[in-house]
């Protein structure tokens, strides 16, 4: 007996969900009950990747392809992906979309909004997300205006868009802007709580004075001086996480905030001081110059992340390693990123006589870009031992572009008492091991000789 076609049509529809759509509506050739089921099915994902092309699509059609029309938005859609322009045709967003009642997201990649749109009205749109939209300005304003409950919204690389004035759309929690080049942002969103910009070229006029609730601020190549800095940042007393990543204008930052909690300077080449006032930073990622002066109050610091790669500078002395090293040195995880092992290798002559700058860390990872051989692992745990000398785990790993001799190292350390002395001879032994071994990962227990 067909047992499966008896099965209420909520449950048909659960296991239709795991199949492709084109699988979907396959399954109406399987019995009088499977063959409306797919028509009820709440969910439809169209991919080109599922049919043959060449059934609707030549040269000779280019301007006009066969499929033409597609009438979804009438059944009540509550979520719309479009994605189009993968052989150049410009696609005209038809007006039935933009007046779409029971749209709660939207998302369309590579399409054309005309002026000839008409109204724009999406009363319960939570989210819209526009990737090289060509429409102009006006029509940009009227979208945002348009979606009185929006949550939500993301441009990318949109061609016309020259302004953003989100002031009146008081539920607005989160907006990405990336590759536009703007010249004006006006934002008046109370509930703003992310914002992220990136490549995007704002005029002078922007400020974030009336997004007093924003707890994640990203901008990543965006030009700010250090005095817009200054003047917008005391205004977001509740910002939990900032990152500033190649914003070349600034060379002096200064954040005073008891809220903070992660902070990401990357790649900022010209910076030469950072004051750091927030007692409640517990994560910090550093890949800048060793020149710059860092101080810092972060009493929870659990997690500190240092690039050691070289941004359009001479090398670092050792002696400069050391002393950047020790800045932060509360942190229990301590992050090194270099670009050979060497980079991360004091000389025996400066451990011999100069304290270790990260006594405190427990965990102490090191990522290696260029690959290292097995008889560089003697010196460089020797080395990163006299870093954190006191570790509960030490991780290395190489990148996986590279082709080392293995991917990971994990030593973890149990300490235990015995009357003897041979941690130096079980921390060779394992260097010894790995040259002569062939492995993809490694996971060495070694138990740290203390002498009673």
């Amino acid at each position: 007996m067909d047992r499966i076609s008896e099965l209420p049509e909520v449950v048909l529809q659960y296991i239709l969900s795991f199949l492709p759509i084109k699988q979907v509506v396959q399954s109406t050739v399987l019995s009088t009950r499977w063959k409306h089921i797919w028509t009820t099915f709440p969910n439809l994902v169209f991919d080109e990747t599922y049919f043959d092309t060449t059934l609707w699509w030549s040269p000779k059609n280019k301007k006009n392809p066969e499929v033409q029309k597609a009438t979804i938005v009438d059944s009540d859609v509550e979520e719309l992906n479009l994605e189009f322009g993968y052989f150049g045709i410009d696609y005209i967003l038809p007006q039935r979309v933009l007046v779409a009642k029971s749209l709660t997201v939207l998302i369309l990649y590579k399409c054309k909004l005309e002026s000839t749109c008409g109204d724009i009205y999406l009363p319960s749109l939570k989210k819209l997300s526009l990737s090289h939209v060509d429409a102009d300005d006006q029509i940009f304003q009227n979208l945002i205006a348009g979606c009185p409950v929006i949550e939500s919204m993301m441009f990318r690389e949109c061609r016309g868009l020259k302004s953003i004035k989100a002031s009146n759309v008081p539920k607005v929690m989160a907006i990405t802007l990336e590759g536009n080049a703007l010249e004006s942002l006006e934002l008046e969103a109370f509930n703003l709580y992310y914002l992220s910009m990136r490549q995007v070229t704002i005029g002078s006029g922007f400020n974030l004075l009336h997004c007093k609730n924003l707890r994640l601020l990203s901008l990543c190549v965006v030009y700010i001086s250090n005095e817009w800095l200054n003047n917008n940042l005391p205004g977001l007393a509740l910002l939990e996480k900032l990152e500033l990543k190649i914003c070349f204008e600034l060379k002096t930052i200064k954040i005073s905030n008891h809220h903070l909690k992660s902070l990401d300077l990357d790649r900022c080449a010209y910076l030469i001081e950072v004051e750091i006032d927030a007692p409640k930073l517990s994560t910090f990622i550093y890949y800048g110059t060793y020149q710059a002066s860092i101080s810092s109050n972060a009493l929870a610091l659990s997690q500190a992340t240092y690039n050691l790669r070289c941004l359009n500078v001479p090398d670092p002395t050792d002696v400069e390693k050391i002393e950047f090293l020790s800045k932060l040195s509360n942190s229990k995880l301590l992050e090194l990123s270099v670009q050979r092992a060497e980079n991360a290798i004091i000389p025996k002559e400066l451990r011999e006589t100069l304290p270790s700058p990260s006594y405190n860390v427990k965990h102490l990872m090191v990522s290696i870009s260029k690959s290292f051989t097995r008889d560089e692992i003697g010196e460089l745990v020797d080395s990163l031992l006299w870093i954190s000398p006191l570790p509960d785990i030490l991780s290395m790993e190489c990148s996986k572009n590279s082709k080392p001799d293995f991917d990971q190292i994990s030593l973890k350390f149990f300490k235990q008492s015995y009357n003897c002395k041979t941690t130096p001879f079980l921390l060779y032994a394992f260097a010894s091991h790995a040259r002569q071994a062939t492995f993809d990962v490694v996971e060495i227990l070694v138990i740290l000789v203390v002498t009673s």
